[in-house]
């Protein structure tokens, strides 16, 4: 009996070895994500192909960024503090933003209703495009469990749509939102938000924005096991 238990121990150690070593990583997929994001701007802004366009952008999701895994990333954040991604045993919500960006305005009530209510449940991290002397009249919307990473150089282009820090590479738009297990596997992105005009006020903008982001976030809140 003790050498069968022995036995189903190191077949167990075996399998979670080879599952360890067949990791993807979201890193070793920037190429794959740029070449389908260039192709998919171009369907959009040039050929006026939307079929295409959206066929080219889903599989660019489904094939280079979902199921891939975070790697551990050390940020500098607004106040400060240095933290690393693998010190989190919760799920991340990783999102992207920039003070230029309309719709990043439009989301953050709905971000800090999450972040307050579900605080034992996910860390929401906010990577910015801009540095901290930019962002900061932005970062005072923001509630305090939320964690927020500047820009640690300005863009090159003030309005690029991509940025990088420490490593962390974002090639789409603003803002995207990157939905990653406790494991770090990016379970799945979002893109935009609504925003007050004037045909929409701030109480539409706030239930079109929670009611697309609770159901964006029901994988990592009401269940416990997701299979890609």
């Amino acid at each position: 009996m003790k050498n069968i238990l022995i036995t189903c121990f190191l077949v167990a150690c075996l399998i979670q070895a080879k599952a360890q070593s067949t990791k993807q990583y979201y890193k070793d997929n920037l190429e794959c994500v740029s070449d389908l994001s260039q192709k998919s701007n171009d369907a959009f802004l040039i050929s006026k192909d939307y079929e295409l366009g959206r066929n080219l952008f889903d599989s660019l999701v489904n094939n280079c960024i979902k199921g891939r895994y975070l790697s551990s990333y050390e940020f500098r954040t607004l106040k400060k503090n240095t933290i690393n991604t693998k010190e989190f045993s919760k799920p991340i919500l990783l999102v992207t933003s920039a003070s230029w960006c309309a719709p990043c305005y439009g989301e953050i009530p709905t971000l800090n209703k999450i972040a307050n209510k579900y605080f034992d449940k996910l860390q929401i991290i906010v990577l910015f495009a801009d540095q901290k002397n930019k962002m900061k009249k932005m970062a005072t919307r923001y509630d305090d469990n939320i964690i927020l990473i500047p820009a640690l150089s300005p863009p090159s282009d003030q309005r690029t749509l991509s940025l990088s820090i420490s490593g962390f590479d974002h090639m789409l738009d603003f803002p995207t939102i990157y939905l990653i297990d406790a494991d770090k596997r990016i379970l799945d992105i979002s893109r935009g938000a609504a925003f007050p005009s004037d045909k929409m006020n701030w109480e539409e903008v706030n239930r079109i924005n929670e009611k697309n982001l609770m159901k964006f976030l029901a994988p990592i809140l009401f269940y416990r096991h997701i299979q890609i």
